[in-house]
This record gives structure tokens, C-alpha cells and sequence, in this order.
């Protein structure tokens, strides 16, 4: 499978299971920016650990409430 394809199809679906889980609009698109940044440092989602989300944590590139960084 194509990776950016592959990707894109993970991150809908993604966006897709939170809405069916009854998470609010704003969330969903909050939740989904931030794989979507993610995926722009790790584009072969499928090949992601759990130490690659640990490091990316770490390197303050993830953003809360677009106000805080690490």
C-alpha cells in the first residue's frame, strides 16, 4: 500500500471512530490536527512505535489547547 494513501485512510478513520464514540466536533478536529501533525514527522503511520509517540511527545511538538507547548 501506498504510505501517504494508507495514512490518510488511517487518520479518516481515526476521525471517523472518535465522531461514532460521540466526541464533540471541536475535539475530533483537535485530536485529529495533532496525528496530523504527527504524521508529518512520521508519515509511514503503520510502521509507528510507541517509542516514536514518546519521543515526539518529548520534543514538545504536540500542543494543547493551541495555546500550550512543552
Amino acid at each position: 500500500m501506498f504510505t501517504a494513501v494508507g495514512s490518510s485512510v488511517l487518520i479518516r478513520g481515526f476521525r471517523l471512530a472518535l465522531t461514532v464514540e460521540g466526541l464533540k466536533p471541536h475535539t475530533v478536529d483537535n485530536y485529529v490536527r495533532d496525528v496530523e501533525r504527527f504524521a508529518q514527522h512520521h508519515p509511514d503511520l503503520f510502521q509507528v512505535t510507541a517509542a516514536d509517540v514518546h519521543a515526539y511527545i518529548l520534543t514538545g511538538r504536540i500542543f494543547w489547547d493551541g495555546d500550550f507547548e512543552f
